[in-house]
């Protein structure tokens, strides 16, 4: 018999509020320089559900969520140009976005 049990537990080691996710927004959009970037979103996951905001004040207006968040990701984009924030965990180079970037950073063998 084998047996597998898997427990996942997120520590709030890490939390931002929500005020606070709208200054990193806005810096991280600075980072594109004049004019906005082609996309910007934030995903926040909570207990049973993915939410995606795709502009500051979406996210201002949502009644539901309040307080601090611990599991969010920003993306943007701009051209070929991309930026993503994982706060709490360190994604596997492996993983990137860019299929180009895979095979520089990819395993050995890749």
């Amino acid at each position: 018999m084998n047996r597998l049990v898997e427990r996942r537990r997120n520590l709030p080691a890490f939390s931002i509020g929500l005020g606070e996710l709208e200054v990193l927004w806005d810096r991280m959009i600075a980072v594109f320089g004049p004019g906005e970037p082609d996309g910007a979103f934030v995903k926040i996951s909570l207990r049973s559900e993915e939410l995606e905001f795709r502009a500051p004040d979406e996210l201002r207006n949502y009644a539901e969520l309040r307080g601090r968040v611990t599991k969010f990701s920003l993306h943007f984009y701009q051209g070929r140009r991309i930026l993503n924030v994982f706060p709490g965990f360190l994604p596997c180079p492996c993983h990137s976005f860019s299929p180009k970037a895979k095979r520089r950073l990819g395993p050995p063998g890749q």
